[in-house]
Parts: structure tokens; C-alpha cells; sequence
């Protein structure tokens, strides 16, 4: 078996050297340069630039013969930078589960020196994703079939931005079963730690994430993260409405915060019984999520724990969730004055993702409240066990679907799925 390896993997790269040879024609690969850095610049035309790149890159995959036109190399970012790179990935296999796009064989290089991120979360998908530790492809041929999952996803006849694909599958969608389940010994496993962790059988508890300087480096002064990293103070309110509840509240992450002691609050993150195993395993048991746009709760969507996203500068964020979750973004100004909620869903406004783009817009994004975190946990919780929506709930569902029409030449619209706590839209919309 090992020698057939051998000789497959010998193949491949003579094959590799001869394609790379032949496949000079790399404009497609300049186009999406070129995408990525207006969509970086809030260029106004970027996904025009994103059309030139599909056809081109269309042409060329014309070219390519077996087995390379069977092909597609996954980023190894994805495996070893942040846990929001899984987003991307899983909104590829969702589009090829429910056959949006003809599926492929993927593959992944991860070099030998390299950590991954989780090698629980990793593991899951390997099962979909083969990872390859030694390198069997030349540089010119990764750079050719790599597919940027952190940016886009490729359909068969186009290609969206990554929010506009996952809003895109999840109006296609079937059923509302989670992409990925835990294996039993891993239940087992997680259900034997919790009880250290002082938490009887079917006692219910939420995970809370809050983004905290610290990560590789980050401080306070180097940082162009602050329109995502809210002050954990915060959330104390929330913590303890929650656990005079009886729910349990679990932080998750890394912390360098000193709370004040709370019954029913475990700061996970700081203890004994952290590892990557059980980061999953709460992702994917807890009653829901509480998390900021930050890596952790893309776990939680995997395994279809319903999230409150909190603190949300990037409105694009909202495209991703499900019915299931809620979004609480963080209000948006511009000369003092407060942009129309709606406006906010738009591009270039929902695609700040730096602190760079909020002064290039002239914007300042406002934290959320104390009371605002409280009173949609509190809205979070009964959404759990009720799917009933308020009136205007459902009035800023059917304005945003209004707006979001038609949005591209693909025949369908963006649609509102996450609920906006009610609380927020009686003070914001």
C-alpha cells in the first residue's frame, strides 16, 4: 500500500512539474489581486472584478487535464490561523452537500513545522479535507489551485463574497441539521470533564467569548482590532442575569481579565481543564453562544449551537447566521449623527473589517451597552424555546429582504435569517 503511495504521489509530481510548464496564464490570479485589494480599498466596483476573475479562471480550468481538473487545494490558513478561517471552508462542503457546485477533490499542505490551530476542530474536517504534511505540489501549482475560502466561495457558473455564499446556502438548505456531530466517544469524553467542572448532567450552560487583546502580540497600541474587541466589563450584567438563572456560564478563549467571583461562572479559559477537545465539545453542547466576531463561535455554527453575536461593526457578519442565531451589531455614526440601520447592511459600510476602514468612512462604531448585551441574551434565551418573532422584527426582516432584492446577476437576493433583538430595534431602527 505504501509503495502504491509512493508511486502515486511520484506521478503526481512529474505531472505537477509538466502543468506547471504549461500553465503560464496566470491573469486570473492577478484579477483576484485585484478584487482583494478593492475590496480592502471599499471599492465600490470590486465584485466587478470578482466576475472578470471567474471567467477567466474558468478558461483556464478548461485547460487542465485529469487529474488536475479534479483538483482543489484548500489554504492552509484554514488549519492553522484563526478559527474564523473555518468559515469559509465550511460554506464550501455545504455548497457541495447540497450539490450548489460540483464537488472536487480537496486537499490541504499544512507544513511539518507548523501547528494547527485544533487538532480536535482539524480532525472533523479531515474527514472531508485531505491534509498533506510533506509537500507534494510545487509552489507555482498551489498558487494556481489554491481556493481562497476566507474571501469567496466558486459555484459552477459564479463566485460571491463569502457572506453573500453562506446566505446564499442557507436559503437552500433543507433542513436545519447541523454540518457537523460529535462522535460519541468525544460526548463521553466531554460529559466525564464537565462533571470536574462542577456541572451535573442536564445542568443547561451558555459559552461566552469576548475578543481580548493578547492574541500573537496585540496590544491596545498596535492594534487595528478595536472596532471588534469590546471592553469585557461589559458583559458582567449578562454573566449574572444568566447565572441567577441557573444556567452556567462558560468563558471561552484566552482571558486577561480579573473578574470578580460569580456562582455559576467558570472561567474555562484560565483553568486546568482546557484543551482542544473540550473547546469544541462546549462550542457544540452549550444551550448557545455568546461570542464577538472573533474565531470561537464559528465552532459553534459547525456543530449548530445557536450564537448571539454581540459588538458587530461588520454588518456583512449577519449574512452568515442562521435562523437560529441572533446579531447585535454595534450602531454606526458619521458626523456625530447616527446612520440609518438599514444603510449600515450596504456596501462599502458592512465591509469594515479594520479600524482603518472606520477612518477611511469617517465612521465611528459605538460599543454595545451593558443593557443592550443583557437584554438580548435575555431575548436569546426565549428565542431558544420559541421561534415567535416581534412585529418589528418582522418588519425590519421584510425591509432588509426588500433591499437586498437583487443584488447580483444570479437571480436571487440576500435574505434576512438571524434575528435582531427587539430591544435594539426599538432604539435603533
Amino acid at each position: 500500500m505504501k509503495l502504491i503511495k509512493k508511486i502515486i504521489l511520484g506521478i503526481l509530481k512529474i505531472f505537477d512539474y509538466q502543468i506547471s510548464k504549461i500553465q503560464k496564464d496566470e491573469a486570473h490570479i492577478q484579477e483576484y489581486n485585484n478584487f482583494l485589494f478593492k475590496q480592502n480599498k471599499l471599492d465600490k466596483n470590486f465584485k466587478k472584478s470578482l466576475e472578470i476573475f471567474f471567467k477567466l479562471k474558468k478558461k483556464w480550468k478548461k485547460k487542465l487535464i485529469y487529474p488536475f481538473n479534479e483538483i482543489e487545494i484548500i489554504p492552509a490558513k484554514v488549519f492553522m490561523g484563526a478559527f474564523g478561517n473555518y468559515i469559509g471552508l465550511l460554506t464550501l462542503l455545504m455548497a457541495n452537500k447540497y450539490k450548489l457546485r460540483k464537488q472536487k477533490k480537496l486537499v490541504c499542505y499544512v507544513p511539518k513545522h507548523l501547528k494547527f490551530n485544533n487538532d480536535c476542530l482539524k480532525n472533523y474536517f479531515q474527514n472531508f479535507v485531505r491534509i498533506y504534511r510533506k509537500e507534494i505540489f510545487s509552489k507555482t501549482f498551489i498558487k494556481q489551485h489554491e481556493i481562497d475560502t476566507g474571501s469567496i466561495t466558486e459555484f459552477d457558473n459564479f463566485a460571491l463574497p463569502l457572506h453573500e455564499s453562506k446566505n446564499f446556502i442557507e436559503q437552500k438548505k433543507k433542513n436545519d441539521k447541523p454540518f457537523l456531530k460529535l462522535k460519541s466517544t468525544h460526548i463521553n469524553e466531554g460529559n466525564f470533564i464537565l462533571k470536574k467542572m462542577g456541572i451535573k448532567k442536564n445542568e443547561k450552560f451558555v459559552t461566552l467569548h469576548i475578543r481580548q487583546f493578547g492574541w500573537r502580540g496585540e496590544t491596545k497600541q498596535n492594534t487595528n482590532e478595536n472596532f471588534r474587541t469590546p471592553s469585557v466589563s461589559n458583559y458582567i450584567d449578562t454573566i449574572k442575569y444568566l447565572t441567577q438563572k441557573k444556567i452556567k456560564v462558560i468563558l471561552v478563549g484566552n482571558n486577561n481579565y480579573k473578574f470578580e467571583k460569580i456562582k455559576n461562572f467558570i472561567n474555562y479559559s484560565n483553568s486546568k481543564f482546557k484543551s482542544d477537545s473540550m473547546d469544541i465539545f462546549l462550542a457544540a453542547k452549550s444551550l448557545f453562544c455568546i461570542a464577538n466576531p472573533s474565531g470561537y463561535y464559528v465552532a459553534s455554527l459547525c456543530f449548530g449551537t445557536p450564537v448571539l453575536l454581540t459588538d458587530v461593526a461588520q454588518y456583512s457578519n449577519y449574512f452568515i447566521l442562521t435562523k437560529k442565531d441572533m446579531f447585535l451589531p454595534r450602531p454606526l455614526k458619521k458626523s456625530g449623527k447616527s446612520i440609518p440601520l438599514l444603510d449600515c447592511f450596504k456596501s462599502p459600510m458592512n465591509h469594515i473589517f479594520s479600524d482603518k476602514h472606520l477612518q477611511t468612512l469617517s465612521v465611528k462604531a459605538i460599543e454595545n451597552s451593558p443593557t443592550e448585551i443583557k437584554e438580548s441574551a435575555k431575548e436569546m434565551l426565549k428565542k431558544i424555546y420559541s421561534k415567535k418573532e416581534t412585529n418589528l422584527q418582522k418588519l425590519f426582516k421584510k425591509k432588509l429582504n426588500k433591499k437586498f432584492r437583487i443584488t447580483n446577476n444570479y437571480s436571487f437576493g440576500l435574505k434576512a435569517n438571524a434575528g435582531i433583538p427587539n430591544y435594539f430595534l426599538a432604539k435603533h431602527f
